[in-house]
């Protein structure tokens, strides 16, 4: 089996994202920690290649919304915002001109997929990458949680 380590310091939000003894600890600028168990990792890369996305593929922002939109996920407003560790705006949605790194939460109802990213931001470069970090079957509120 072949072993990942990934080391990733945020700018503003001191998120470390580390595969150490199975789990990875990310945490946005809420605080919230979220575990990923190295034992999930086989299903949400499977269900990650389902939508055709790549989950060990850290994507540029731009290139994000293409992968998403190759494979129409969330096209004709089929989706919902969850949660986001940046605090929920009036519309719904993450604070996307924010400094720092945050994760998300996004339902999208044409595949029934929910699927917990991670977007680190830098808005004085105007540069900003994006990790699957939970990727579940159905709706999942809480995937944050679990």
């Amino acid at each position: 089996m072949v072993k990942h380590m990934l080391h990733i310091t945020a700018i503003a939000g001191g998120l470390a994202l580390s595969l150490m003894a199975g789990v990875v600890n990310a945490e946005g600028n809420s605080g919230a920690a979220i575990q990923v168990n190295q034992e999930n990792l086989a299903d949400y890369r499977q269900l990650a290649s389902d939508l055709g996305l790549e989950y060990d593929h850290e994507y540029g922002y731009s290139e994000w919304v293409d992968a998403k939109g190759q494979s129409e996920l969330g096209s004709a407003g089929e989706y919902e915002f969850l949660d986001c560790s940046n605090g929920m705006q009036d519309h719904g949605m993450c604070d996307y001109g924010a400094n720092g790194t945050y994760w998300e939460s996004v339902y999208y109802s044409n595949y029934d997929v929910t699927l917990l990213i991670q977007v680190s931001s830098d808005a004085d470069s105007g540069t900003s990458s994006v990790n699957l970090l939970k990727l579940a079957e159905g709706r999942h509120p809480d995937l944050h949680e679990s």
